[in-house]
């Protein structure tokens, strides 16, 4: 190997170091100099031991830190490297100082030992004698590198892949973590520990920063041989050759499956009590408005049933249209009251699962209709002007009872929520759709209304609070049980809300496979 690759493959220890050369020897000087530079990071030179120790102290003053080394001649005017040695040692009794010198030096060679001179090279400057000392003294600045790094790899996971991704190392923890043998790793890709949750793109990137010559750092979750996830702070790193190019990647691993799993289990408990706390405000919410539904009805029945009572026992005739009036109110209001708890009762049910239901085929216009009934006095009396679109006779398999039920619901709250008009239109296409539209303020948040004891309030309508905020959750339960498709959204025109709900037209479905 000629002096320029000795130099070369010194550089790979002492690339990093700064050094202080001293020689009055102008021609000497410009020479090691130059080979000084193929080797070192910096190299400052001084001319004799005067200029070197200005130069010394001129140094720590700029950086804050003193030479790594100080290689100085012996025999030099003002004052010689010995006299300047000491006189360094004095600042820094640590400086790692290497002195050359001459065969006719030898006197000068015991106060040099005396001195604790870390290195000499002999005149004639000897390329082999000159890279075995700065080599040795080079060492002596990564030995503590070379423990962290020692202590780092015995206390992390570590594997390294030629550039392909080729596993070509693995350390005594890596076998542990993913319970793999070293002969299983070698010679295979990371690819084995691939989780299915990581997607492409998260490969790509990491690729495309490794291969660029930069460190790529993140957590990532991989696979064990028993298929139970581990997680990882992982840092790669990709070594770079002499020639400048990416030769190899080194992946440095920490556990943190524990303290990810941990942090989960408690983040999870968070969850649950804000959930239950919520629960618990909503059914505290939910008992106040439900009472102030069940009394309102209730005492409607009380003081009409009172009123008739005591007109029956006083001698005064109660006529007879004002008694069927008073009547039909206490019937109301117990049905209202009935329907109330029936839905509650329901609601649990449905929510164990322990509902059950009676398919049949049946008439939608009809079903609509016989609703439209129950509440004819409500819609007689708010003036409302009900339009029915249709094209005919359409039938749908479905539970005729819980159907009605759904659009009870809906129509209950068109009729309290819309202004003086509702349109229900029916079409059959591919599946049977059923629209409710009602001209009131309509509905801000369409999707938190379904949520249970979430009242139609200023908070998700635009119109005032009414009824006990059970029914469209009692709707989407339905359903989901019965496949029932559902939306809420805003009406084409002007204001209000468009209920739509979505049957599969299994009955036509069935007519055309026949013609097919």
């Amino acid at each position: 190997m000629d002096s320029l690759g000795q130099a070369k493959s010194l550089k790979k220890l002492s690339k990093q170091l700064n050094v202080l050369y001293v020689e009055d020897d102008s021609s000497i000087r410009v020479n090691t100099h130059e080979l000084f530079k193929q080797i070192f990071n910096k190299v400052d030179i001084a001319v004799d031991g005067v200029e070197g120790i200005e130069s010394y102290k001129k140094y720590f003053l700029d950086n804050n830190c003193y030479y790594d080394i100080v290689i100085t001649d012996i025999l030099m005017p003002n004052m010689n490297g010995i006299d300047m040695s000491k006189a360094i040692h004095e600042i820094n009794k640590n400086q790692k100082i290497v002195v050359i010198s001459a065969h006719n030096e030898k006197e000068y060679l015991i106060d040099a030992i005396n001195t604790n001179i870390d290195g000499f090279i002999q005149k004639p400057l000897e390329l082999e004698q000159f890279i075995e000392v700065i080599r040795k003294i080079s060492m002596t600045f990564h030995f503590d590198d070379l423990q962290y790094f020692n202590a780092l790899t015995e206390a992390s996971i570590v594997s390294k892949t030629d550039i392909d991704g080729v596993i070509t190392y693995v350390n005594d923890n890596f076998c542990k973590i993913t319970g793999y043998s070293r002969e299983e790793m070698l010679g295979n890709t990371h690819r084995m520990f691939r989780h299915p949750s990581n997607k492409n793109i998260f490969y790509e990137e990491m690729w495309n920063t490794i291969s660029s010559g930069k460190i790529w750092r993140d957590r990532i979750i991989n696979l064990d041989k028993n298929g139970s996830d581990f997680i990882s702070e992982t840092a790669i790193i990709p070594l770079i050759g002499e020639n400048g190019v990416v030769k190899e990647y080194m992946a440095i691993r920490n556990n943190v499956t524990d303290i990810v799993n941990f942090k989960r289990k408690i983040l999870q408990k968070e969850q649950e009590k804000q959930q239950q706390d919520k629960i618990a405000e909503a059914q505290k919410s939910f008992l106040v408005v439900f009472t102030h539904e069940l009394k309102t009805p209730l005492n409607a029945i009380i003081n009409f049933s009172k009123y008739i009572k005591k007109q029956m026992e006083s001698s005064k005739e109660l006529k007879r249209e004002k008694l069927i009036s008073l009547l039909d109110s206490i019937l109301n209001n117990s049905k209202d009251m009935l329907e109330n708890v029936t839905q509650i009762l329901e609601i649990s049910k449905l929510n164990a699962h322990k509902l059950t239901y009676s398919y049949s085929l049946f008439n939608v216009k009809d079903s609509i209709y016989e609703v439209l009934n129950r509440y004819d006095s409500l819609i007689v009396e708010k003036k409302i002007k009900v339009i029915i679109n249709t094209t005919g006779d359409v039938f749908i398999k479905n539970d005729m009872f819980r159907v009605k039920q759904i659009f009870s619901n809906i129509i209950s709250n068109a009729i309290k929520y819309g202004d003086n008009e509702i349109i229900i239109t029916i079409m059959d296409n591919e599946n049977v759709t059923i629209s409710i539209e009602d001209n009131g303020q309509g509905i801000k948040d369409k999707v938190a209304v379904f949520n249970l004891y979430s009242q139609e309030d200023d908070e998700l309508l635009e119109r005032k609070s009414k009824g006990t905020g059970i029914g469209l959750y009692f709707i989407k339960l339905l359903c989901k049980d019965l496949d029932i498709k559902y939306k809420v959204e805003d009406r084409d025109v002007e204001r209000g809300t468009k209920f739509s709900l979505i049957f599969e037209n299994k009955i036509n479905n069935e007519k055309r496979h026949e013609k097919l």
